[in-house]
């Protein structure tokens, strides 16, 4: 058996692998690095790729002569429409983000018994500043899940697709995309592993930076409105200490309260005579541990929709809302029913995620909340405070 014999997928994904695929490749400048470990596949695989545009699945599966099953995340599942492509027709696996879930491993390892290969995003969520966003217990979870399926692996990264279009801005930028192989691992090279050298080793074959990638690579990705957005993962400004004051406008981000202004480059560099940031990354890292302090505040901001319900859906609160946090707790204030407030505690919350349009998912027991802020607000900042919390205060 080669990778040519593996399932092709249904009707409609042949389809668009020649329609719109084809458009995908020209459109992206598209292209795949080291091409020659597709001749190692000889049967079903594990794909580890990491997460950086919107459409990473789409890159991958465009180049790829067979069909993937994509583990997704479960809100595609929810709209009738799109539950109907990505279940019926794409075969997606779902999975809850930011829960562990039983289910989904177990219908991976049918999906791979069945002779398909499976494709995961183990971070769970696209990257914010181009780093892997992988911490050391993912690692281990991935490290313990690769044991147990027990099928090959192939490590992927995506060149470039930060570049065009990171996940905090709206507006692409024109330059390539290349899907990079780096690595494929079968199970007699990693099952007498132990633990702490298979997750060594899984970092070294999945880790990806787009600041050292592009000290190399110096490859410009132009674009008009570069820096809009970036508000949403630069949140506090390092000259005045102040959240939530950063106002952006074609490739210029200014802090309204202090006036310190910074430029992002074709390089996605960063260039500011008031900070000594170079990258987004190292003022990311700055301000994730600025969040470690009893006494952060997030004054309140405007929302645009607070809904409640579990993994099989959601009713609508109120689409006017009012939201803030301190080191206890998120607040949602709703202006358009009896203005009536939730209070949601950090030590109750199992996790948040966030999906489009500046929106949270967090759990609290089996009860799902959902809250939007306005486009220009940063909902990341609220993850990543439950992140720095959770560190001391324990998850109930």
């Amino acid at each position: 058996m080669t990778f040519k014999d593996l399932p092709k997928g249904t009707w409609l994904i042949r389809l668009a692998r020649s329609t719109y695929g084809k458009w995908v490749c020209r459109h992206y400048k598209l292209s795949i690095e080291n091409r020659s470990l597709l001749d190692e596949i000889d049967g079903p695989f594990l794909l580890l790729a990491n997460h950086t545009h919107i459409i990473d699945y789409i890159f991958i599966s465009c180049l790829f002569p067979f069909h993937i099953r994509w583990v997704a995340g479960a809100h595609l599942f929810k709209k009738r429409f799109v539950r109907l492509i990505v279940k019926k027709y794409a075969q997606c696996i779902s999975k809850e983000q930011g829960r562990s879930d039983i289910s989904t491993v177990m219908e991976m390892k049918k999906v791979l018994k069945g002779g398909s290969p499976v494709g995961l995003f183990p971070e769970g969520t696209r990257t914010w500043d181009g780093s892997t966003a992988m911490d050391d217990e993912q690692y281990l979870l991935m490290a313990k899940l690769i044991r147990y399926l027990k099928v090959p692996v192939l490590f992927v990264n995506n060149k470039g697709g930060f570049a065009c279009k990171p996940r905090w801005r709206e507006m692409e930028a024109d330059g390539p995309v290349t899907i990079s192989l780096r690595a494929f691992v079968r199970p007699e090279e990693y099952l007498d592993m132990p633990i702490p050298d298979l997750k060594e080793l899984i970092r070294t074959d999945f880790f990806f930076s787009n600041d050292e990638w592009q000290n190399e690579a110096r490859i410009p990705y132009y674009c008009s409105k570069g820096a809009e957005g970036l508000q949403r993962v630069l949140y506090i400004c390092p000259v005045c200490h102040k959240l939530g004051t950063h106002v952006t406008d074609g490739n210029t981000m200014t802090c309204s309260s202090c006036g310190a202004v910074t430029t992002m480059d074709e390089f996605q560099m960063l260039k500011s005579s008031s900070t000594h940031f170079s990258t987004i990354r190292q003022w990311h890292e700055w301000e994730q541990s600025q969040l470690r302090s009893d006494t952060v505040k997030f004054e309140k901001e405007e929302g645009v929709l607070f809904q409640i319900g579990d993994i099989d859906g959601y009713q609508t609160v109120s689409e006017k809302i009012m939201v803030s946090a301190d080191s206890e707790k998120i607040t949602v204030e709703c202006l358009d029913v009896d203005r009536h407030s939730f209070h949601l505690m950090f030590s109750e919350i199992s996790s948040i995620v966030i999906t489009l349009k500046q929106t949270m998912e967090l759990f609290i027991g089996t009860t799902l909340y959902r809250i939007r802020l306005n486009p220009d607000g940063s909902a990341l900042k609220y993850s990543e405070l439950h992140q720095a919390l959770r560190q001391h205060v324990p998850v109930g």
